[in-house]
């Protein structure tokens, strides 16, 4: 992810990459960061 956050301070937004004009752009933004789940401790029943 670090790389993922490196490259996207360095690169153009997407409405200069394609030539567009912000005002008729919207852009949808999604998180790429999701909360990662507490450890769960499993335990093997014997058989």
């Amino acid at each position: 992810m670090d790389y993922y956050f490196l490259l996207k301070k360095l690169s153009l937004s997407e409405e200069r990459s394609f030539g567009l004009d912000s005002s008729y752009v919207d852009v949808e933004k999604v998180p790429l960061i999701f909360v990662t789940p507490d450890d769960i401790e499993l335990n093997r029943l014997p058989v």
